[in-house]
């Protein structure tokens, strides 16, 4: 693993270079708690009583290059990923990357939901390292996808823009200026494919980076079916577009012959807005109660959970294919998401996503399995953030980190090794909210009105009372701490200018925004 110097870019004492060694020496004199991990839960060092995932008060921490070196290297030769010496990619493992669109953590069977809406994801968390507190940047597809896809925030790379009727070049694509987790791999020798079915992210607003191919679902359907304009308004298209993900995935892993490592990103749709799972998940959970206050928006739960019972399928499908062909062993496979759903916690205008920084928006499932780990179902509960999901593939792999990245890798976590964890900037919604969630706090100002709101995530999850003036010492520190680690991730965005042409959205593409309700 290489850190450059902006990997420190959030740390507390606004530096871009690692802490002078009086700061060193102070931290390491501090007794904060620090997470291990063990076969089946994630204990607190030298802390007694039972575990409570949130019983933190976490400082900013920072991994110092030659320790994070060593730390990776070790990991590596210990799964068997990357042997001494290995230069070449065919003896480099393959990744299957599946991001399933809109997707709650606290909704999986796996974060212990009561419902049974995810039994293949279940399984595949038999033997995966499960993150139980992953947390997106942003609250929406567009943004949130960059971060995963390059190690960078928003405010980096600076896919932020919210005006979806009239795309704009300079905060509507990915900057081709950045490298993204698709770039590095064909660098490093590996065949690259992308099938996704969200249009957010379009080959052409710069998603198609790096991919040898990158095939979008709702520009082939609309290709092949003139009546395109019907089925968008029914709604017919979403659930065609899940099976078309997995049966695109499954024709494309048939026919590859290459002896070359390959990268696979799934994105599948469901379970984004409209809820319409096809029988018999459309009526799969009616039955059950749902804990819900506006009828109208209890209704879709049982539709919600439905779509994820059906995507649940389709990975299902996939996993059984690659474990039938030998890939299972072969391939490091990731199953995340790129925002949650709101369904009225805070009220009846809480709905959807984009629209707060709540955790209903911003928690997300996060799962990797790499073969050889020895460690099938290690369950981690220290925070981490999606912006961190490049670097740490690109670490299990054993390819360079690209400079500039601002994510940490967590090759140490899946190791289970006991390490201190970062608090994440949040924001880029489609509201002027901005935020720094550093647990047990988070914190969130409106950049609009001044409004700022204040929460203990450990005593609160649900975010219910705002002790912004209750506690103004905690509020102004973390509001200092919120403005100077994004005016680094601003400041940090001049390394990657804009320099695409205006985006231009044919008649369909922006039908079908609107019918995913991204447009007016």
């Amino acid at each position: 693993m290489r850190l450059d110097s902006s990997a420190f870019s959030l740390a507390p004492w606004d530096s871009t270079l690692p802490p002078p060694e009086s700061k060193r020496r102070r931290r390491r004199g501090r007794s904060g708690p620090k997470y291990s991990v063990s076969r089946h839960a994630v204990t607190r060092r030298r802390e007694a009583g039972p575990l409570r995932p949130w019983r933190s008060r976490v400082k900013i921490a920072v991994v110092r290059p030659h320790i994070a070196r060593r730390a990776a290297a070790a990991a590596l030769l210990a799964w068997g990923l990357v042997t001494p010496g290995c230069r070449h990619a065919g003896q480099r493992p393959n990744l299957l990357l599946i991001v399933i669109d809109t997707l709650r953590a606290d909704h999986l069977g796996c974060y212990g939901y009561r419902l049974d809406t995810s039994p293949a994801i279940d399984r595949f968390a038999e033997g995966a390292v499960l993150f139980e507190q992953a947390v997106a940047q942003a609250p929406w597809t567009r943004p949130s996808m960059a971060t995963l896809m390059t190690g960078l925030y928003p405010a980096t790379h600076g896919v932020t823009c919210k005006d979806f009727d009239v795309p704009k070049a300079e905060c509507d694509v990915l900057p081709p200026s950045v490298t993204t987790l698709a770039e590095a791999l064909k660098q490093a020798g590996y065949e690259t494919a992308g099938i996704v079915a969200n249009i957010q992210i379009d080959g052409l607003f710069g998603f198609g980076q790096g991919f040898d191919e990158y095939r979008s679902v709702f520009d082939e359907l609309i290709a092949a079916d003139p009546d395109w304009r019907a089925k968008w308004h029914e709604f017919k298209w979403v659930n065609e577009t899940t099976r078309e993900v997995t049966e695109e995935a499954l024709a494309w892993l048939e026919r590859r012959r290459g002896e070359n490592p390959f990268f696979l990103y799934l994105h599948y749709l469901d379970p984004h807005a409209p809820y319409r799972p096809p029988a018999p998940y459309d009526a799969m959970f009616k039955a059950h109660a749902y804990p819900c206050r506006y009828p109208a928006i209890c209704a879709e739960l049982p539709l919600y959970d439905g779509e994820i019972r059906y995507v649940d399928e389709h990975v299902g499908r996939l996993l059984d294919f690659m474990r039938r062909r030998g890939l299972a062993e072969k391939t490091v496979v990731v199953v995340t998401s790129d925002h949650g759903e709101a369904f009225g916690e805070h009220g009846a205008r809480d709905r959807r996503h984009g629209l707060s920084l709540y955790e209903n928006q911003l928690r997300v499932p996060l799962l990797i399995r790499a073969p050889g780990t020895g460690r099938p179902g290690t369950r981690v509960a220290a925070p981490v953030r999606l912006v961190d999901l490049a670097p740490t593939l690109l670490d299990v792999l054993g390819v360079a980190v690209p400079s500039g990245v601002q994510g940490l890798s967590l090759v140490p976590l899946l190791r289970g090794e006991a390490v201190e964890v970062p608090g994440t900037l949040v924001g880029w919604g489609y509201v002027p909210l901005i935020g720094f969630r550093n647990p047990p706090w988070k914190f969130i100002r409106n950049q609009r009105s001044g409004l700022e709101e204040l929460y203990n995530l450990e005593t609160d999850p649900g975010e219910t009372y705002n002790l912004a003036s209750a506690l103004p010492q905690v509020a102004m520190a973390l509001a200092a701490t919120l403005d100077r680690s994004l005016s680094s991730a601003v400041a940090a965005a001049r390394r990657y200018p804009h320099e695409r042409g205006a985006v231009e959205l044919s008649p369909a593409q922006r039908e079908g925004l609107r019918a995913l309700g991204y447009a007016n």
